[in-house]
């Protein structure tokens, strides 16, 4: 297990995210399972916890094989954004597959942790969804690194190996503008 990022929720709470390949774990509690399934080899896995380090909620969200949480943002409504990257075709709970490998996977949480919507952005190499927080309009900024020129639905050219891709996404995790910054490697 790896931690993305924890977060304070408004009421107190601590939300704990990252990535899993996990099956089962003891969590606070010899006999305590983890509520939520393990889909496949690594996924984004959602904790919550009390003030006193009780477990309130807990989800893993993935595909069949590779999905791996870098970050959470506490959004307004108070749920929760997340990204990372993807290399799971739709499969287990994840509904779009990547372009490629290593595709950003984006997730829109409600307040109890489950899912509103999910995007996948990516073109026909690697990306790495890193950073996403939510803009003063209600949508968000997503950004990341990509190997990849414009395809897929990446819109924007590669300048060299790897080159920062930023997205401008609307309330609904649609695609309002990009932009791709490097240079020659």
């Amino acid at each position: 297990e790896t931690v993305g990022k924890m977060i304070e929720r408004p009421n107190g709470n601590l939300i704990i995210a990252g990535t899993s390949g996990s099956k089962v774990s003891y969590f606070r509690y010899p006999n305590c399972e983890r509520f939520d399934l393990h889909r496949g080899y690594t996924d984004y896995w959602i904790v919550e916890l009390d003030r006193m380090g009780v477990l309130v909620n807990e989800k893993t969200f993935g595909g069949y094989f590779e999905d791996d949480l870098e970050n959470i943002a506490l959004c307004k409504d108070g749920g929760y954004i997340v990204t990372g990257s993807s290399i799971s075709q739709a499969s287990g709970n994840k509904t779009e597959s990547p372009y490629s490998n290593y595709d950003y996977w984006i997730l829109k949480l409600d307040s109890n942790l489950n899912k509103s919507w999910e995007k996948v952005y990516g073109s026909n190499h690697r990306e790495w969804g890193k950073h996403i927080l939510q803009t003063q309009d209600g949508g968000y900024l997503l950004g990341g690194s990509s190997e990849g020129g414009a395809t897929g639905n990446k819109l924007v050219p590669n300048y060299g190996d790897k080159d920062y891709w930023i997205l401008k996404l609307n309330s609904q995790g649609i695609d309002q503008y990009q932009y791709s910054i490097g240079g020659g490697s």
